[in-house]
């Protein structure tokens, strides 16, 4: 996801929750290899919080300055400001669910005012302050944030096109020859795909059987 104005605040919201509510930490991130690692997360998400939030204000106060001698330190910071955020280590689909929102108010405004340059919404300015880059930066940006969830889906479907058998022998060894077990079985494969991380220390197969077990036993329960 690119480093818009609403980045920051994102990451410091998601990590405030896992601070006052730990158990989050299952929902909003990868599983760790042991407890002692997310012990050492939870111990250090403090401080990673009010870091971003110090970063955050100083990338407010540069772009907001309109001062071309601070202008020139904002990439330092904004990237400064990105690496905070990679260090939070939320996986791709928290971000998928940001980029995939079919209302992209931003991305048409931005559109309208570099077609036309005026709009019943926001200023070039206004619009420019909410997001701390130009807005042909920001088109460009949301441009390639579509062309690499593209990528992604592509790739989705090739593994799931690939363990199509995997998932036909899993659904007989449970429930028989059953075309209606097999597509429960493909769905769970779908949604496996849409879920899996690498970062979580096994191979795919290894992941989509428990979504397809787990599909395939709740129906005979």
């Amino acid at each position: 996801m690119p480093l818009y104005g609403m980045s920051g605040q994102f990451h410091m919201g998601r990590g405030t929750d896992i601070v006052v509510d730990p158990s989050l930490i299952k929902r909003h991130l990868d599983s760790f290899p042991d407890d002692e690692q997310e012990a050492e997360y939870l111990r250090r998400l403090p401080v990673l919080i009010e870091q971003t939030a110090v970063q955050e204000a100083e990338c407010i106060a540069i772009w907001n300055s309109n001062d071309p001698q601070r202008l020139a330190d904002y990439p330092p910071a904004r990237e400064k400001l990105a690496n905070l955020c990679l260090d939070f280590q939320f996986p791709l689909r928290s971000y998928e669910r940001i980029t995939r929102q079919p209302d992209k108010t931003y991305l048409k405004l931005a559109k309208e005012l570099l077609e036309t340059g005026v709009t019943e919404g926001l200023t070039i300015e206004q619009l420019q302050v909410i997001l701390r880059m130009t807005l042909r930066e920001f088109v460009e940006a949301e441009q390639a944030t579509a062309d690499d969830l593209q990528i992604i889906d592509v790739a989705r479907a090739q593994a799931v096109l690939l363990h199509n058998e995997f998932a036909r022998e899993a659904a007989e060894s449970i429930c028989g020859q059953n075309a209606e077990a097999f597509n429960r079985a493909r769905s769970a494969l779908v949604r496996a795909a849409q879920k899996y991380s690498p970062r979580r220390g096994y191979g795919f197969r290894d992941y989509a059987i428990h979504w397809i077990e787990a599909a395939l036993r709740n129906e005979n329960a």
